[in-house]
């Protein structure tokens, strides 16, 4: 999507290129789980978040390449070797200084909302892409 900065005419130097508010991404599925024990693992493949590789140039000072964001991940699963109800909860939390995180499960189905949260930086923002990629694996253990 777009994020938008403060770049009109009447902006002055404390605000031009500031980002205007911060970013929210809802992933929703319709289906996730595994019909054994589980490990649920979320990952950036970047730890700085998402990148602007322009190669630009910029004074690191006022301008930054890199915009950190956090994920929360919400879903229904029952515990390891349980057989009590599955319980629905906020089971995956990726700080914005973390590269990864996981949760165990025993055998889930539900549907699974993963939010994306991305917090207006101190710095402003370069011209060009921040990209990044956010991978989740379920994996049968």
């Amino acid at each position: 999507g777009t994020i938008g900065i403060y770049a009109s005419d009447d902006t002055g130097p404390a605000n031009a290129f500031d980002m205007t508010a911060p970013a929210n991404v809802t992933i929703d599925t319709n289906l996730a789980g595994c019909n054994t024990s589980n490990t649920v693992t979320v990952s950036k493949n970047d730890i700085r978040g998402l990148v602007n590789n322009s190669g630009a140039g910029y004074d690191s000072n006022v301008f930054q390449a890199e915009l950190p964001y956090s994920v929360t991940g919400t879903y229904t699963a029952g515990a390891v070797g349980s057989t009590a109800a599955a319980t629905s909860g906020n089971y995956i939390n990726l700080a914005a200084n973390a590269n990864s995180t996981s949760a165990s499960h025993g055998a889930w189905k539900s549907a699974m909302a993963l939010n994306v949260n991305i917090p207006v930086p101190s710095k402003s923002l370069l011209a060009g892409d921040y990209e990044g990629q956010l991978t989740v694996n379920i994996q049968a253990f």
